[in-house]
């Protein structure tokens, strides 16, 4: 089905062309190139995401790609609806034992993302999961418009242009990533940022300094990750380009120290102006997050590490394919996969012809550069594009030191792209050189045999068509040399573009397809059509006028995805997934709630059959439990049954609150057998390594409730001095207060809040606020009003210069 509809869509393109061309509709041949383009932009977008758009699948994967599934889509219905109810917050106690809007921003700010929430928040939440198709599609469309910008500040070549426009708007990167909504956002940033200060490098537009600013800022709140790698990557593209456009012997060193000055400053600005999510979110990664931990090792020696890593064939050839293909190797079969799975492999794919756009770059270019300054920067140029490609000390780099990570491979794909663009242009004029087609012919099948020797069965099918067609690509490419007929070198050129424009569309409609995604027969399938209207919303609906207290609920059966319902559903819980969880609450499931089945804390699966499970659940007030099956165990008191589902009361705990006399350390707990865990844990507080004790001494537990998302209140009365454990995470930000006076807090069991307090009837108060949100607030500011500033001066003297 596929190969047929890419060969209708090359017998189209080719009609198109054909037709256009003979009875000349359109006169001007730039804008036949515009329409034709356009049309193939539409065309392959239909094809791609055709079960999507008919709403026969939805864009959200149930195999590798399955964060989609259990985290990403679940989350924008759980905005949605909090947005809807007036109840979104800082912080979102759905997310597990709760999580800081800090530890989502990249979630929660991207601008697509907004859009989609905005739809289920504006018409209905079931809107979304069809809706997450739009957004990857208007993705696409702003990345094709950008990069038509951005490559006519490099050429005049119309076909050129937006032929390099089509490839990057229909990258491999955006393709694959995109596919987790929020990282193929960063491909729209990344071009943006290129174009402006490309724009800047030639002083095009009075305000495209104004815009870096602006850019960088959303960009920053986006998302510090993927900016990092955009801003990196983007300096050295500044210091390269500038020097490389103005040959540095015609600008003076007063002007490029001003320039470059300028451009600083336009950055900086823009930094300044998204400290308001900026600050919290970095503060979050650096001192709360687990994703930094067990980075011990010195940057230097990581370097050498990281270098030596990419000095092997497998690595080599790898990337080579990534080049040519997303599916050359593997797609759901990682079984041979070097760099763990389909998503983290690098992601370099434009197009499958990439090598034969390489020879004829290289061969033109160096033809070009006559003197040996200008080939010398040629080489510097390729050196440093071989690093970015080829070596993991790139990943290294541009994943903060930490490990070598190959996400940042977005940032490339604008340059491979503009290799494209500057080698069209150089074949419109001189023609196919042969040499070049024969590098790109001998790279091509080169990688072709490493991908057949290290390939899984699943892509044997598309490694044939593969090598057809980089055949018929050579044979074009050769034919259009020998210009017997007339007009025949340029039919042979458009045939040829014609067939990039195919295998490119080919490729993503198998990255894109070639997977298991949700569709209406898995929902119907799994009854789970009305998974925002079941019988389980009816049931938490009702605890919630049975029971106006903070407590927690797990469920043993699945409504949507077994690590998500919670975000569906609206409930705290203690099952959850989170790959940057909170270090300490991350030592919680470490040490107390163990999870034996995954090996992996941040992953949390609903147990309920040891003695660890119950416990775990007494901890954390798990006050409540719906089954299907029923719940065979004395702790769980049957209280309701609404439709299908059972309403158990766990009687073994009775507040999110518990109190101590008596303390353990965490080396000692530590060194425990698990049956001496459970016994201590039953009346002994975990602490750091101060050990504490107190006389017996009783405390009654008034009803915590939550005043507000991020207030929770509640009245004790003991009659001696101990110390009360409150199941919220111990997380920067919480601040706990008794008798409306801040106090300190001490880690209780691994991951929550421990507050010491004295005799009497004391009323307990915690409240959470975004650390540095402040700070970031005043620093946003100042940004905020130095961009006002320099727009009012913009218009000022133009308004000053109109009157003169």
């Amino acid at each position: 089905m596929v190969i047929l509809l890419m060969l209708l869509m090359a017998a189209s393109l080719i009609g198109f062309w054909f037709v256009w061309n003979k009875i000349k509709i359109i006169y001007d041949k730039d804008k036949r190139i515009r329409a034709l383009f356009g049309f193939a932009v539409a065309i392959s977008v239909s094809i791609i995401f055709f079960q999507f758009i008919i709403g026969r699948g939805y864009y959200v994967y149930r195999d590798i790609g399955s964060d989609t599934y259990i985290q990403y889509y679940p989350y924008f219905v759980n905005v949605a609806h909090r947005i809807k109810t007036g109840t979104f917050s800082i912080w979102n106690w759905s997310f597990g034992l709760g999580k800081s809007l800090a530890n989502t921003v990249g979630w929660s700010f991207d601008p697509f993302s907004t859009l989609v929430i905005l739809c289920g928040v504006l018409v209905s939440e079931r809107l979304i999961m069809y809706m997450l198709v739009w957004m990857q599609i208007l993705k696409i469309v702003i990345i094709y418009i950008i990069s038509v910008k951005l490559f006519k500040l490099y050429s005049d070549n119309e076909t050129a242009v937006y032929l390099g426009a089509y490839l990057h708007a229909f990258n491999g990167y955006l393709m694959l990533w995109g596919q987790h909504y929020f990282l193929g956002t960063a491909c729209v940033y990344n071009i943006l940022i290129i174009y402006l200060l490309e724009k800047l490098i030639q002083k095009k537009g009075k305000f495209s300094g104004l815009g870096l600013s602006v850019v960088v800022a959303l960009y920053l709140i986006f998302g510090y990750y993927t900016s990092y790698m955009t801003l990196l990557v983007a300096a050295g593209y500044f210091l390269l380009r500038y020097f490389e456009f103005y040959r540095l012997r015609d600008i003076g060193l007063k002007q490029l120290l001003k320039d470059f000055a300028a451009v600083l400053l336009y950055v900086v600005r823009g930094v300044l102006m998204a400290c308001v999510i900026l600050l919290p979110a970095i503060y979050h990664v650096t001192h709360i997050s687990s994703r930094l931990n067990g980075a011990n090792q010195g940057a230097l020696a990581k370097m050498k590490e990281a270098f030596h890593l990419s000095f092997n064939l497998c690595d080599f050839g790898t990337r080579m394919t990534r080049l040519m293909s997303n599916n050359m190797l593997f797609i759901n079969d990682n079984s041979k996969a070097l760099f763990g799975n389909y998503y983290e492999t690098p992601q370099l794919f434009i197009s499958l012809f990439i090598f034969f756009f390489f020879g004829q770059w290289i061969v033109y270019s160096i033809k070009e550069k006559k003197a040996l300054k200008e080939r010398l920067f040629l080489l510097l140029k390729c050196v440093l594009m071989l690093l970015l490609l080829f070596n993991s000390v790139s990943g290294l780099i541009l994943n903060a030191f930490a490990y070598p990570a190959y996400r940042y491979t977005f940032v490339v794909l604008v340059f491979l792209t503009l290799m494209v663009v500057k080698s069209w242009e150089y074949t419109s004029k001189n023609g196919f050189s042969i040499i070049g087609v024969i590098i790109g012919a001998l790279l091509s099948y080169l990688t072709w045999i490493f991908a057949y020797k290290h390939m899984v069965y699943e892509v044997w099918w598309y490694l044939k068509i593969i090598f057809i067609i980089i055949a018929i690509g050579t044979f074009l490419q050769v034919a259009a040399r020998l210009p017997k007929l007339k007009n025949f070198k340029e039919y042979m050129a458009y045939a040829f573009i014609v067939l990039v424009i195919c295998t490119t569309c080919f490729d993503d409609c198998i990255t894109t397809n070639q997977r298991i995604v949700v569709s209406d027969i898995f929902l119907y399938a799994e009854h789970m059509n009305n998974y925002l209207e079941s019988s389980t919303m009816s049931a938490l609906d009702w605890l919630k006028d049975y029971d106006d207290s903070f407590f927690r609920v797990e469920k043993d059966y699945i409504d949507w995805a077994s690590l998500s319902d919670s975000l569906i559903d609206r409930y705290s819980s203690l099952t959850w997934y989170d790959t940057i969880v909170n270090s300490k609450t991350l030592d919680f499931y470490t040490y107390i709630c163990t999870n034996s089945e995954t090996g992996v804390p941040p992953i949390k699966y609903f147990h309920f059959d040891t003695d660890v499970d119950e416990m775990a659940m007494r901890l954390v007030n798990t006050r409540y439990m719906l089954s299907k099956n029923g719940i065979k165990d004395s702790d769980f008191k049957l209280i309701n049954t609404i439709d299908d589902v059972k309403i158990y009361e766990n009687t073994g705990t009775q507040s999110v609150a518990k109190w101590y006399t008596k303390t353990i350390s965490k080396g000692e707990f530590a060194a425990l057998s698990q049956e001496d865990r459970l016994l201590i844990l039953e009346d002994t507080l975990v602490t750091d390594d101060v050990v504490l004790y107190y006389d017996d001494a009783d405390c009654t537990i008034g009803d915590f409730k939550l005043v507000k998302q991020t207030v929770l209140e509640g009245e004790v009365d003991c009659d001696g001095p101990g110390i009360l454990m409150i199941a919220v995470p111990d997380e920067d930000g919480w601040q706990a207060y008794v008798d409306g006076k801040k106090v300190d807090y001490i880690n209780a069991d691994y991951g929550f809040i421990g507050i010491e307090l004295t005799p009497g009837v004391k009323k307990i108060s915690l409240r959470y606020s975004l650390p540095c949100l402040k700070q970031g607030f005043i620093l946003s500011l100042i940004g905020i009003f130095s961009c006002l500033g320099e727009i009012f001066y913009l218009f000022f003297r133009k308004s000053k210069s109109y009157k003169e």
